[in-house]
């Protein structure tokens, strides 16, 4: 709700000199939002792991490392060769069970926050037997190294030994976004480590399928669905020995269209439906390793239950670093029957899309999971399978079919969130119509369920069709707002009234709740004549219902969120936007402006993140998230989760706005009226007892309450302005 979006053409990614087939060649004109690129969420300062990390039994240690400084490349271009022939025979011992091989992309998530450094020491202090077994580690694609001495303009092929990780190669830095740079390390892997079984870690950045997986700061560049399979295939597929599991230690890749890339190449695939927090896997899973194989399934609830357990125990020391977690083990052999049965779904459900019955698809669509919304302003499209097939199914014989043979395909999950069943398809919606192409071109380079490709062109063919709600306005509709008999606020039933084509019309909405600055005594007359057409947003939410008899009602009750702090409670509630709901919680963001000014002036951007539950009836400040980005070309914002006692004073000020309207006279949306240079909010005292408090409105006369309605083809109209009392 009013998030501007900064865009960039992704132009230098796509300069590729090979003449295949590339969904580059689409994706080069994608629009893509600055803010993330599906990385991981940087968690954490290095003084809050050093405790952390106790957890694991680390110690820190470093291991020798190669020597050798110089300037990083800069170029966006392939320049891969493959990794020189190496002396293994001077080693101590090749491990011949298992070999584990980690592609290690160490990009700003190494540079800005040395996550790479700190994985490779667990890895050291996991307890690995490295007489069996080999961890085989390439490390390039970062800047700046934090740790061990690696240089940015080297690649390091690293063997973990019983004292720790010792270099066995290093030469000129490749592009770790090529795919003959994988290939030639999997290749590495396979000639000089050989074993009884193999596997393979994607460490880095994950954007779904759509975008890819890795992004090497050096050469700006990434490695889309097609690069990782013709890696794979010039690897893996030419030793005819299929990887035991392949795990992406990066976000957002559990998705049916990366197992479809995987299946031919692995037994298993590891991976997050949900963004995974800075630290990532918890790599004492390692220390499971034997002198026997161990199959993909039982190493994959390993490190399922290792990544969960650490993950909670981080949230139970540090709650205002809670991240949601998601992590599967897929049985890549059951892929094609769960295909086969979605395919067969998707081709029923188009035969019956139409104009009648598009709208509740709709409805439904925008009920389905989705991922990475919390730590990124873009929308990826990333829903969960079962869930759409729970909501938009209808219990027919080939949904449930399909819910069978996708659950059937997962072998093992865990997560701390309502409707993510384990893997996730990208079926994008309300997302820029760039990305929703480059999903299709995507689908099709991949043959990915034909069926569903086709059901959604018609389903956006709809969207962008000819118009099906003749009269969308809402600005004249009848309205209401009721409160408890007692005349209590703490309970009320705020209404519009839709007439019978805006009900069949229906996809979504919400409601804005909105504050007068004059009337809160913020703003006076003599201050500013067009005082009273000033108002200040508060809240906003999409939890909205529309009743059988076509009333649409905004769920507001009991969820006015104030800050108190030493000085007393604050006179306006906090201005949040509702992010998520569910069945246990509900989710709000707050911008805020975090300071320091006692010793050294500071201040720091950042997004708040309040959660109210049975559990905190006051609600709670779950996390802090960084605003500013620092290498918005390379798709990858800070996302360092902020420790709020780190600051003195946290400041909630929003811009009021003048009331504005449209040449017909309907109220536009509030986030577009003329802004009046004014700011009103309240500043916080971190540095004493401060905590939320969630109670009815004070002077709920002080207030009014927009709906706006969103129709299936996505236009959206606004009522007139409801005073609350």
């Amino acid at each position: 709700m009013g998030d501007e979006y900064k865009f960039y053409f992704m132009r230098e990614i796509i300069m590729k000199k090979r003449t295949r087939k590339k969904l580059r060649a689409l994706w080069g004109l994608l629009l893509v939002p600055v803010v993330l690129t599906g990385c991981r969420i940087r968690t954490t300062p290095m003084g809050v792991f050093a405790q952390i990390l106790e957890y694991a039994g680390q110690n820190n240690s470093q291991a020798s490392s190669p020597h050798g400084h110089g300037t990083y490349h800069t170029e966006s271009q392939p320049s891969s060769t493959p990794i020189p022939q190496m002396d293994y025979d001077s080693l101590d011992a090749i491990g011949e069970v298992q070999t584990i091989m980690v592609y290690l992309v160490g990009s700003d998530l190494e540079s800005d926050y040395g996550n790479a450094s700190l994985d490779l020491d667990e890895m050291e202090t996991a307890g690995v037997d490295t007489a069996h077994n080999n961890i085989l580690v390439y490390a390039g694609g970062a800047s700046e190294w934090q740790d061990r001495g690696l240089s940015s303009d080297e690649c390091t092929v690293l063997l973990l030994t019983d004292t720790g990780f010792v270099p066995v190669d290093t030469y000129p830095a490749e592009n770790m976004g090529d795919p003959l740079t994988l290939s030639s390390f999997l290749n590495y892997g396979f000639d000089f480590f050989p074993a009884d079984s193999y596997s393979l870690i994607l460490w880095d950045h994950g954007g779904g399928p759509v975008l890819g997986y890795g992004v090497d700061e050096n050469f700006r560049d990434l490695l889309t669905l097609d690069e990782l399979s013709e890696a794979l295939e010039d690897s893996v597929g030419a030793h005819m020995t299929k990887l035991e599991w392949i795990g992406f230690d990066a976000c957002l890749m559990s998705s049916l269209e990366v197992a479809s890339v995987l299946a031919p190449y692995a037994n298993y695939m590891i991976a997050s439906q949900e963004t995974e927090p800075g630290w990532g896997w918890n790599y004492d899973f390692l220390s499971e390793l034997s002198d026997e194989v161990i199959p993909g399934d039982v190493m994959g609830e390993y490190i399922v239950d290792s990544y969960m357990d650490y993950g909670e125990y981080v949230f139970d020391i540090y709650p205002n670093l809670y991240s949601d977690l998601t992590l599967s083990c897929v049985d890549l052999s059951a892929y094609a029957e769960a295909e086969e049965a979605l395919n067969d779904y998707f081709a029923e459900l188009d035969t019956s899309l139409d104009v009648q019955n598009y709208p509740r698809l709709v409805r439904n669509r925008a009920r389905v999971r989705d991922f990475g919304t919390y730590s990124s302003d873009m929308n990826y499209g990333m829903v969960d399978v079962l869930h759409l097939l729970e909501l938009v199914g209808n219990d027919s014989e080939a949904a449930q079919a399909a819910t069978e043979a996708v659950e059937n395909c997962i072998v093992y999950s865990d997560t701390n969130m309502d409707n993510a069943g384990g893997i996730s398809i990208c079926y994008p919606y309300q997302t820029d119509t760039d990305y929703r192409d480059a999903c299709i071109e995507m689908l099709y380079y991949l043959d990915f369920a034909p069926n569903y490709t086709r059901f959604l062109e018609d389903f956006y063919a709809i969207e962008n069709g000819d118009t099906l709600l003749a009269d969308r306005e809402i600005s004249n509709a009848e309205t209401s707002v009721t409160t408890q008999n007692d005349g209590a606020y703490d309970e009320s039933d705020i209404t519009l009234q839709l007439t019978p084509e805006q009900q069949a019309n229906f996809a979504s909405g919400g409601y804005y709740i909105l504050c007068k600055a004059r009337d809160e005594g913020y703003i006076t007359a003599e201050e500013d004549e067009r005082a009273d057409d000033m108002y200040l947003f508060i809240q906003g939410s999409t939890r909205v219902t529309l009743d059988e008899n076509g009333f649409l009602h905004a769920a507001y009750k009991n969820n006015a969120v104030y800050m108190q702090d030493q000085d007393g409670l604050s006179d306006i509630p906090m201005i949040l936007t509702e992010t998520d709901i569910s069945d246990t919680e509900n989710r709000y963001l707050a911008h805020a402006v975090l300071m320091n000014y006692t010793d050294n002036w500071e201040s720091q951007t950042a997004k708040v993140q309040i959660v109210v539950s049975d559990e905190y009836p006051d609600g709670i400040i779950r996390s802090a998230i960084p605003l500013d980005h620092d290498d918005a070309e390379l798709q990858s914002a800070s996302k360092q989760l902020i420790h709020l006692d780190d600051y003195e004073t946290m400041s909630l000020m929003a811009r009021c706005s003048y009331v504005t309207r449209d040449d017909n006279g309907n109220l536009l949306n509030f986030f577009d009226w003329e802004k009046s240079g004014w700011m009103m909010g309240f500043d916080v005292d971190l540095t004493g007892d401060y905590h939320t408090v969630v109670q009815p409105l004070n002077h709920p006369e002080n207030y009014v309450c927009i709906f706006f309605m969103k129709d299936s083809q996505g236009n959206t109209s606004y009522s007139e302005m409801i005073p609350l009392k």
